[in-house]
């Protein structure tokens, strides 16, 4: 079964102190995060915070070859891999010639996905196996770190 997700929030894989998305089901908490590299975590920010650029990005002409081939994003599906511990990620791609499904990254898929304004989406299975992993997620380590915190020592570091 496929479950639709959504960008939630970046975040900082401790493991391996690189960016990360957070996708987020649908209505629902389950979470799934992808390592990216800065490029990819750079797309991401300048359209989540609709940041103006000067110079179109790798994932720009992308998607301005598709449109120009007559196609378009129609969504991305994410499941298990076949190496433990990774995901796949497929693009399914709509054009005059019918469907092409692309085996992709799953940090480019995702990109260019929201790019491209199309849905992501991901096997339950890999929901399943992402939260059964015993690893939090960045978002789910940064909530506890925070809930952690004794707000006393904010005192501890006022400067006037």
């Amino acid at each position: 079964m496929l479950v639709r997700m959504e960008f939630a929030a970046f975040g900082v894989d401790p493991s391996k102190n690189s960016p990360a998305l957070v996708l987020r089901e649908s209505g629902g908490k389950r979470t799934l995060s992808l390592a990216v590299g800065p490029l990819e975590a750079s797309a991401v920010a300048i359209d989540s915070l609709g940041v103006p650029v000067d110079k179109p990005m790798g994932i720009d002409l992308t998607r301005a070859v598709l449109r120009s081939l007559g196609g378009r994003v129609e969504r991305l599906v994410l499941a298990v891999g076949q190496e433990p511990g990774t995901i796949s990620a497929q693009l399914h791609v709509i054009g005059p010639g019918g469907l092409l499904l692309i085996d992709c990254a799953p940090s480019h898929g995702v990109v260019l996905a929201l790019r491209c304004e199309a849905p992501v989406f991901a096997f339950e299975r890999l929901l399943e196996a992402a939260a059964g992993s015993g690893k939090q997620s960045p978002a789910e380590a940064l909530r506890r770190h925070i809930a952690s915190l004794d707000t006393v020592d904010f005192g501890t570091y006022y400067v006037e």
